[in-house]
């Protein structure tokens, strides 16, 4: 397939997920958990992240005391790999899956958050740690952890938005939203 100025499409989109790949913030090289909300001084935190690891859970995971592991694809994490590394369930955590796998899922993606929202609510409200993640953290995971952030922190869209892309570089939510809806 030829565009207007008769380059190859295929050739472009491989041009750009190579010079996507050097970055940061892609499945195979994920930014660290990020902080994206935290409820008062003793309340409940937030973290956005790629999928977590046997490598990464020692250096970002073991500490925080996770509760709650919701995971933005079909499935379990454990189904997935990371590099060379296999998805694992936290220890310590409770799994949700909110799949934003399926096809035509905008509804299904809001039906998941409103069956689910008053115990991710309860968890957060009563100072417990979730982890929201996808395989990078910056499309899937970046959508719900920032619609989960303007819920609970009582924010419109725009501004949980602007405060997730504050504290982490690689979210891309405009780009999510677009392909995602």
């Amino acid at each position: 397939v030829y565009d207007e100025a008769n380059h190859y499409w295929p050739e472009l989109f491989d041009g750009l997920a190579r010079k996507r790949q050097k970055l940061r913030g892609h499945a195979n090289d994920p930014e660290p958990p990020t902080l994206i909300a935290k409820m008062c001084q003793v309340g409940g935190e937030m973290w956005l992240s790629g999928l977590p690891t046997e490598a990464t859970y020692k250096e970002h995971f073991e500490k925080k005391n996770i509760d709650l592991q919701i995971c933005c694809f079909g499935g379990s994490p454990t189904r997935k790999t990371s590099g060379r590394s296999k998805g694992i369930l936290l220890p310590t955590a409770i799994q949700l899956n909110i799949n934003m796998d399926a096809r035509n899922m905008q509804k299904d993606v809001r039906l998941q958050l409103l069956d689910n929202i008053y115990f991710i609510a309860v968890s957060f409200l009563s100072g417990n740690h979730s982890l929201v993640h996808c395989m990078a953290g910056c499309h899937r995971g970046g959508i719900i952890g920032t619609a989960l952030r303007a819920i609970l922190m009582d924010q419109s869209f725009d501004a949980a938005r602007t405060a997730t892309n504050q504290v982490r570089y690689h979210v891309e939510i405009k780009k999510a939203l677009a392909h995602y809806g």
